[in-house]
């Protein structure tokens, strides 16, 4: 039975191959599918909780973990998207990638400890919640703009393939069919240039 952390990497690949963002059922049928496990490591189950497969639950961990540690955000219940970093982790050789990954687990978790063992201010990647807000988000609020101009400007300064991935997290978000792929929305993506 493999621990969660050996299952991040095939999480942020599912993710990957969903076009950079996905539904945690997705990926958890994308990651059973390239895993393959024998139909005894899916049975195997709490002793406590005999319906609960505990290769799920630690699948389901592993996608905690996999945004915890930044390789994927989650804006909303249960909807993953690719970050840099879950790029730059696929970008790696496997066993590289999967040395990456653990070191951040280890971090992640040692820092929590110091964290729950403070009553610091709370941080985002680093940086104090109130510091982290993006700043042309910030320049609106100061501003007279409305949402709708960031919302463009931010739109407007994809890349065609960023667009598609942004259009494709959407119609998951509304829980519309995720069936529309990148050369259907490639006009979509030039009818607003």
């Amino acid at each position: 039975m493999p621990p969660y952390v050996e299952l991040i990497l095939p999480t942020i690949q599912a993710v990957s191959d969903l076009g950079q963002s996905a539904k945690a059922s997705e990926i958890t049928q994308r990651v059973v599918e390239a895993l393959e496990p024998a139909d005894e490591v899916l049975a195997v189950a709490y002793p406590n909780k005999p319906e609960k497969s505990i290769f799920l639950d630690r699948l389901a961990w592993a996608r905690s973990y996999a945004k915890l540690t930044g390789a994927l955000e989650s804006p909303s219940r249960g909807v993953f998207l690719m970050t840099d970093l879950g790029k730059s982790l696929l970008a790696l050789p496997q066993s590289e990638a999967v040395e990456q990954i653990r070191r951040l687990d280890r971090e992640f978790r040692r820092e929590r400890m110091r964290t729950n063992a403070s009553d610091g201010p709370r941080t985002v990647g680093g940086v104090e919640a109130e510091e982290a807000l993006p700043t042309d988000v910030e320049d609106a609020a100061d501003s007279q703009d409305d949402w709708q101009d960031v919302l463009l400007r931010r739109l407007h300064r994809l890349d065609p393939t960023a667009f598609e991935e942004f259009v494709l997290y959407l119609l998951r978000l509304r829980k519309m069919s995720s069936s529309l792929r990148h050369a259907s929305l490639r006009g979509l993506y030039e009818g607003l240039r």
